[in-house]
């Protein structure tokens, strides 16, 4: 083959690769739908609901700063909402009452794990969700709807996740509520909140302020609010 062959042929595959790159972004930006059932279909993370029905969920990461759990329960009883509390092993352990209380108000319960996931393989990280999962069945008698976590290590946690039949779950917009104020959390809470999305808060006082403001506001788009095991189906 010669230099002129050569240099055809290569930029030929690099045309090929822009078009891919550009379907892609339009597949992603303009039918999510697409993209996220592809997700399903190949394996790896939920990052967010199948659209179309006007929802929204709210998932709560129970592991620390846990301050305010008993103030945010009372809001959403009285905004008659229910949502996904995703805690640890340990802290299930620890709080038990309050676990059982979760429960008992209609929320849905997820996992992270015993506690932090430090020692991360595949053995490991198998028998650490095992554990969670029986630990937390046994203090509230709820199944465990899935296991979140964040996006390092995805292939081990996606194999383990899918050997025992659990979703792996991330989110599609993170509030960071240990951020910012009050005000701060609503107006990113506003933002993400677009039809399919999982939305993810901390249980911190910045978010119990927050909260009646960002359901009220999330309502005022015309959409309602749901725990993440009925918006990823």
């Amino acid at each position: 083959m010669n230099k002129k062959s050569r240099n055809i042929k290569y930029h030929h595959l690099i045309d090929i690769m822009l078009l891919v790159l550009i379907v892609a972004l339009y597949i992603s930006t303009n039918y999510p739908n697409v993209t996220a059932t592809m997700g399903r279909i190949i394996g790896g993370p939920v990052y967010k609901g199948i659209k179309g029905n006007n929802r929204v969920s709210l998932q709560f990461e129970v592991s620390w700063n846990a301050e305010s759990i008993e103030e945010i329960l009372k809001i959403l009883k009285e905004q008659n909402i229910n949502v996904t509390f995703i805690v640890t092993g340990n802290w299930a352990k620890n709080n038990q009452n309050l676990l059982k209380r979760i429960v008992l108000d209609g929320h849905e319960i997820a996992t992270m794990g015993m506690g932090a996931q430090e020692k991360m393989n595949y053995s490991w990280l198998k028998n650490d969700l095992i554990e969670s999962i029986k630990e937390i069945k046994n203090i509230c008698g709820a199944d465990v709807a899935f296991y979140y976590s964040d996006e390092e290590n995805l292939s081990i946690k996606n194999a383990v996740a899918d050997e025992l039949g659990i979703k792996y779950v991330i989110c599609t917009v993170d509030l960071k509520c240990a951020e910012g104020n009050a005000e701060d959390i609503k107006n990113r809470a506003l933002f993400g909140a677009s039809d399919g999305n999982i939305i993810l808060l901390q249980p911190t006082s910045s978010a119990k302020d927050a909260l009646d403001g960002i359901i009220n506001n999330i309502k005022k788009k015309g959409m309602s609010i749901v725990p993440t095991g009925k918006i990823i189906g």
